[in-house]
């Protein structure tokens, strides 16, 4: 890792800047920062610019601008520069066939590129490929965008796409020791032990969401969907009297059905669709705003 030097306090009062809303002041010092830091250094890399640039994501575009500048007339790792354009594209522009081309064409260049792939990978899980992020995402570690609890809880997400239940729940799993707040991570994975008919697993996770207050609105109607293949009909019975959202249909009638004896039809998985796009689009958002310092806009 290439962190900036200690003496160069340019780096860390743009960081404070950037903190207050000033992007100005703040675009100011980095420049001084990178005129600084370039001139003690023999050549720039992938490790240079996203440790230290990426954390301003899209609220100083002219940013990127200047890094290219600078590098064209310098000594610099193969792929830079298609890398700090696809990175430009992902945070400023909001245009994902853009992207795709622009990380297309450093992964090319850099096939070893964990920036690359992980900027392959957002092209790949917003188009729903998801054979293709789970492949590109397995060979990311210790990500420059992602968090390790991010990357998870898309490898969880696309596991699940796939039907592979078990790997979605191994995944889910991973997110949740490393974020146990992790958004949506408990209810998903109280979901896929739900659709596998590990129903006790799927209670006890499902009552963890509802107790911290996560994800409510879909936690409820599980917890009740899982009460009824578990044949607990008081217990459901008196958490949807008291319960602090309002319980999907689906759920009520497969508790009227488990009074009456009949068994659990898992085709009717009414509560996955109904949260899969809202589910997906958050997801996106997360990974976007992670470390964004700027109050301005990322777009």
């Amino acid at each position: 890792m290439q962190y900036m030097i200690d003496d160069n306090r340019y780096y860390y009062d743009a960081v404070a800047a950037s903190f207050e809303g000033d992007t100005a002041k703040c675009f100011k010092l980095l420049k001084k920062d990178i005129d600084k830091y370039i001139a003690e250094k023999d050549e720039l890399d992938e490790d240079w610019f996203a440790y230290n640039y990426l954390i301003f994501k899209g609220a100083i575009p002219k940013l990127y601008d200047y890094i290219l500048d600078k590098i064209s007339k310098l000594n610099h790792s193969k792929g830079l520069p298609e890398l700090i354009k696809a990175t430009k594209i992902y945070y400023c522009n909001n245009d994902n066939i853009q992207l795709e081309k622009a990380a297309s064409e450093a992964l090319l260049l850099v096939p070893d590129s964990i920036l690359a792939k992980e900027l392959m990978a957002e092209v790949w899980y917003c188009n729903k490929r998801w054979n293709n992020t789970l492949a590109i995402l397995e060979e990311v570690n210790n990500g420059y965008i992602y968090a390790e609890h991010e990357r998870m809880f898309m490898l969880a997400w696309c596991k699940s796409k796939t039907r592979d239940r078990k790997g979605a729940i191994e995944y889910y799993k991973k997110c949740l020791e490393i974020a146990p707040m992790k958004q949506w991570a408990r209810n998903n994975l109280a979901y896929e032990y739900y659709i596998t008919h590990q129903y006790e697993k799927a209670e006890k996770e499902y009552k963890k969401c509802i107790d911290e207050k996560l994800n409510l609105k879909y936690a409820c109607t599980g917890y009740v969907r899982t009460l009824a293949a578990l044949g607990k009909i008081e217990k459901a019975e008196q958490f949807i009297s008291n319960s602090p959202e309002k319980i999907y249909k689906v759920a009520l009638d497969e508790l009227k059905d488990a009074k009456k004896g009949k068994k659990k039809n898992h085709n009717k998985d009414y509560i996955e669709e109904a949260s899969n796009e809202e589910l997906t689009e958050i997801s996106s958002i997360e990974h976007k705003s992670t470390f964004q310092f700027s109050k301005e806009s990322i777009l």
